[in-house]
């Protein structure tokens, strides 16, 4: 199990499946219908019938592989269907001994029909299933019988047996005892019908709200408890409500404060409502828990006390958000996987895995929304996968699976398994659904495989492919890996890295020409900076800025930046006419950084150029999504003596609005405007009111992207005050000072 779980995974899961036999005895009693139905061993019970939407969501709610068997397989879980390589309609209506190899066939026939007749079947047997591509599983079978709605059910749960050792994963246990376990859970658990009305509520829940179960009973949780955000007090909207309107399973895994009235008692908790499938467009209901909000382990001990040597050596290994292990812990597996299998005989598979849309969530939600999502994703790759398949999260939004022993064909069923499950799953943040996407690197561990690290190098650059090539799954070997002169991301991080320490970057400038009569002061230049290859070759921008942003690089990145750009013009590398400046880029991430403005101001005092000789850009969008921490940026940059000047602006029409409150210096009018400035009217009106607004408010505009004679000749014509752009130079190598 990955991350911090709330209860262990078999007790979970016994509660889970409690709970959904209580929705399906709650609604025969509330319907009239006599008898008892749930799972235990015994006489069947009187009423008839299955409910199919019960056995589904027994089902649906396990972590392990399972199925169901009556006459033929009635539900079937998303991890045995990973786990086999079949899809759904490929085992549900069928018998198992049609799912099965046929050697297995008779055998396993024989014992469930024995085990559905009450008699004395064995509890555990052997079977192989074969997928649609020809690849084998053999997996080892555990059945228990249950009784749902009259009728005696199978339920098999599934491991599969490999060829090198592991642990066995754990298995459901039906155990008689389960109530007494759902009752004695340190969790606060509820369940609701489809119209989210409380249906059951254990004894933790009833001493959360409050209230007996029979008085919450018909109620909806609203009505029990509020939620509040513990930093703003603000009121949250109920998560049972979100979670049955989108269908999608809601996690406060933030911690918020849970409120029961009439006392007004507060307590931090984390919430997590799960949706339970039901057989039409509304669901069967759902599952609420919750639970007091505990971190994972201690960071640090007494005053003068050391932690102990295990929380360190886990705390080594190990992802501390996501409590996956970590990249180094990664390396470790593997280097322990090539030692025990010197010879690589069987065939191993690495996926990586690249989390998409992450840093839009950031931008537009904050980072605890984006560490949400990170936390979600990590338990929803977790599930169905071996005990013997390590998840680790190796950077920022980058996450490498292990599949040992495992052929090439089953690996990429694990990987389209796991892309879709990502790309499938929902989150709700304070009232709104975030997802996220996936992409994929597949890397074929054949003899001779290498180094741990150069196989997670590997995959870095089958992952990097991926992206390049617009697909979500790209498979490569470690023959692809070395014969490729660039070797994908993985090497362009290993440049950037190489070059930033050892002061290698390259900086270009292009300038900036006063376009209009009687213009003084404002911009002269603009730096940019490139990378060399391995050959000394400028390399282009997107490469290593994918790179940096991805591996959490970009800070570095702009302070070496404005390093060498001080250090050039303080040494007379970079020349400026009288009141005359030199434009930055910056990226968003380094504006939101509080001391990066100290580093600024100490490599301002240290260097002794002015600071009305420094003017930092930073695009229109990144400004946008971080309006606030932009708005503090300009202001502390005012109060140094920096300019500030707002890139790309254009893009979004709603920026506009945001002009008065920024108060930048300078707009650069990006290059979609001004190339066809000469001959496309709506440029032309969009400019103009931009000119406009400038007026008003009091900034300077510069038209990028100026590249012949015709644009530039328009730029003047209606006013603007500075051009850049191929009319008036190219970037240049910056010739440092001797």
């Amino acid at each position: 199990m990955s991350g911090v779980e709330w209860v262990g995974p078999l007790l979970t899961a016994l509660a889970i499946l409690l709970l959904a036999v209580v929705l399906v005895i709650q609604r025969r009693q509330a319907s009239g219908t006599d008898g008892e139905s749930g799972i235990r061993d015994g006489a069947a019970p009187a009423a008839a019938g299955l409910d199919r939407a019960a056995v589904e969501a027994l089902a649906a709610s396990v972590s392990e592989p399972v199925f169901v068997h009556g006459e033929r397989i009635e539900a079937v879980n998303e991890a045995f269907c990973a786990l086999t390589g079949l899809a759904r309609e490929q085992v549900i209506g069928r018998r198992i001994d049609e799912v099965v190899d046929p050697r297995y066939s008779r055998l396993i026939g024989k014992q469930l029909a024995l085990r559905l007749a009450g008699g004395d079947a064995p509890e555990f047997s052997e079977v192989e299933i074969v997928d649609p591509f020809g690849q084998v599983t053999r997996l080892e079978l555990k059945a228990s019988t249950l009784e749902v709605g009259g009728q005696r059910l199978a339920l098999f749960s599934a491991a599969e047996i490999m060829r090198i050792e592991h642990e066995a994963p754990a298995t459901v246990e039906l155990d008689p005892r389960a109530q007494l376990a759902l009752q004695s859970l340190d969790a606060a658990l509820l369940i609701a019908d489809a119209g989210g009305r409380i249906e059951f509520a254990n004894p933790l829940a009833e001493e959360w709200c409050g209230l007996p179960a029979s008085a919450m009973r018909g109620k909806r949780l609203g009505e029990l408890v509020s939620f509040i955000d513990p930093q703003d007090r603000h009121p949250l909207p109920d998560p049972l409500e979100q979670a049955i309107a989108t269908r999608a399973s809601v996690a406060l895994a933030g911690g918020v404060l849970l409120v029961t009235p009439p006392t007004g008692a507060e307590r931090g908790v984390e919430v997590r409502v799960s949706v339970m499938p039901g057989t039409t467009d509304q669901p069967a209901g759902a599952v609420v828990l919750m639970q007091v909000r505990q971190p994972l382990f201690a960071v640090a001990g007494p005053a003068g006390v050391g932690l102990p040597v295990e929380v360190e050596g886990y705390q080594s290994t190990h992802d501390p958000l996501t409590g996956l292990i970590n990249r180094r812990g990664l390396e470790q597996r593997l280097a322990d996987l090539l030692a025990r299998d010197r010879d690589n005989r069987r065939g191993h598979v690495l996926c990586r895995v690249d989390i998409e849309r992450l840093q839009g969530i950031n931008d537009a939600h904050g980072r605890e929304a984006g560490d949400l999502m990170l936390k979600e994703l990590s338990r929803v790759m977790r599930t169905g996968l071996r005990e013997s398949d390590p998840l680790g999260r190796v950077g920022g939004a980058q996450f490498a699976l292990l599949l040992p022993g495992c052929l090439l064909d089953k690996g990429l069923q694990v990987s389209r398994e796991l892309a879709r499950r990502i790309e499938a799953h929902r989150v709700n943040w304070k009232g709104q659904v975030l997802s996220a996407g996936a992409t994929v690197g597949v890397l074929e561990m054949l003899c001779p495989v290498g180094s741990a690290a150069e196989l997670l190098d590997a995959a870095d650059a089958a992952c990097f492919a991926a992206r390049a090539s617009g697909g979500k799954i790209k498979v490569r070997t470690m023959e692809d890996a070395r014969s490729s002169a660039l070797g994908g991301e993985g090497d362009s991080l290993r440049q950037l890295q190489l070059a930033l320490s050892e002061d290698r970057g390259l900086l270009f400038v292009q300038p900036i020409q006063a376009a209009a009569t009687g213009v003084h002061g404002g911009p002269e230049l603009e730096v940019l900076l490139r990378f060399p290859d391995t050959e000394g070759h400028p390399v282009a921008p997107g490469e290593f800025i994918r790179a940096a942003e991805r591996h959490q690089l970009l800070g570095q990145l702009d302070r070496w930046v404005v390093r060498r750009v001080l250090e050039e013009v303080a040494g007379g590398g970079i020349r400026l006419s009288e009141g005359r400046s030199v434009s930055v880029n910056l990226s968003g991430v380094t504006m939101a950084d509080p001391a990066f403005l100290d580093y600024v101001v100490e490599t301002l005092d240290r260097t002794g150029v002015p600071a009305e000789r420094l003017c930092f850009e930073v695009g229109e969008a990144a400004v946008i999504r971080h309006l606030d921490v932009a708005r503090r940026f300009i202001e502390v940059l005012h109060g140094m003596g920096c300019q500030f000047a707002l890139d790309d602006f254009g893009n979004d029409v709603g920026s506009l609005a945001y002009l008065r409150s920024l108060a930048p210096d300078y707009i650069k009018i990006d290059g979609t405007f001004t190339r066809n400035l000469a001959r496309d009217a709506v440029s032309r009106a969009m400019v103009s009111a931009v000119i406009g607004l400038s007026r008003t408010l009091r900034f300077r505009l510069v038209a990028e992207q100026v590249e012949d004679q015709a644009a530039l000749d328009a730029v003047r014509g209606m006013g603007v005050e500075f051009a850049q752009g191929y009319a008036i130079a190219r970037p240049q190598p910056l010739r440092p000072a001797a």
